[in-house]
């Protein structure tokens, strides 16, 4: 453990150890850096404490939901890694949020930003059912999809910006001689040229979208057609997801998951059926690197 801050927090959750119950004690707010936040929770990982570190919602800026593991979760050596690519790789789902809002907002109709959460992590065709249910049968999905598109490529592009830890990660999984595939429900077109523009399409030996599939996620098939096409059992792989429906969707395929939360915050289903929740896709690197 570092020296400074975090000694000061040790001493705190030592000292509140031997509080009376029911004790107040004033609130205090700690800045940390991602290193001591990961040191952090190994420390109260070994106390035993489980609850936040802060009742603010933003709690993937400012504190860890949970505690991740003090060792790697990942015990052996996985045959391939399978990700998703929206909201893990890539930082799309705010990015689609915003755009999404604007382009209701030339079709006269208000969006707000809880009005997206249902979105999340589903494929377009569910998508499409979902908000037709909510404005009407007579809700023009194409246009709106249109209107974004024109609001996507005139703000970003083919660019979209890497999550932290997403190079780092695909480089370590290549150096380590592991496979890797992208299972992602976005449509062919998209995947190809965002993995393109980022760098990151000659990491994978396969990319697998909605295009290809029958049953978008939280169906298994994304899951199931990524492992086939790197000839492994779904079993013997490792998925990494950062939506509720992705991790059902692995979960669904017998492939072991880590969730690494983006817009949507961890529950107790996620809990239990993920492997671990990992902070951020450089832990997830650490935890692979550590059975290398």
């Amino acid at each position: 453990m570092r020296n400074g801050c975090l000694a000061t927090l040790a001493a705190v959750v030592d000292h509140c150890a031997d509080l009376k119950p029911n004790r107040r004690v004033a609130p205090q707010r700690i800045t940390l850096d991602p290193a001591e936040r990961r040191d952090l929770a190994a420390f109260l990982h070994t106390r035993q404490c489980r609850r936040p570190l802060t009742r603010d919602p933003v709690w993937k800026d400012e504190a860890l939901a949970m505690p991740a593991p003090q060792t790697s979760p990942v015990l052996t050596r996985p045959a391939a890694v399978l990700f998703d690519m929206d909201g893990l790789l890539l930082d799309t789902e705010s990015i689609s949020r915003s755009t999404m809002i604007a382009a209701m907002a030339t079709l006269g109709l208000t969006m707000t930003e809880a009005d997206f959460i249902p979105l999340i992590g589903v494929p377009d065709d569910v998508n499409r059912v979902h908000l037709a249910g909510v404005h009407g049968a007579d809700f023009d999905y194409d246009a709106m999809r249109a209107a974004q598109a024109r609001i996507k490529d005139a703000q970003w592009g083919d660019q979209r910006p890497l999550k932290p830890g997403a190079r780092r990660i695909v480089e370590a999984i290549a150096a380590m001689g592991i496979p890797a595939a992208v299972a992602t429900s976005s449509h062919r077109i998209s995947a190809d040229a965002h993995l393109g523009a980022m760098g990151l399409r000659p990491f994978f030996n396969a990319v697998r979208t909605r295009d290809d599939v029958a049953n978008g996620k939280p169906h298994p098939d994304l899951y199931l057609a990524a492992a086939a096409a790197l000839g492994m059992a779904p079993g013997d792989c490792l998925a990494l997801e950062d939506s509720h429906n992705g991790v059902r969707a692995a979960h669904a395929a017998g492939v072991p998951v880590i969730m690494v939360p983006d817009l949507l915050p961890p529950t107790d289903e996620m809990h239990a059926r993920a492997l671990a929740i990992a902070s951020s896709l450089d832990l997830v690197c650490d935890w692979l690197l550590a059975i290398a």
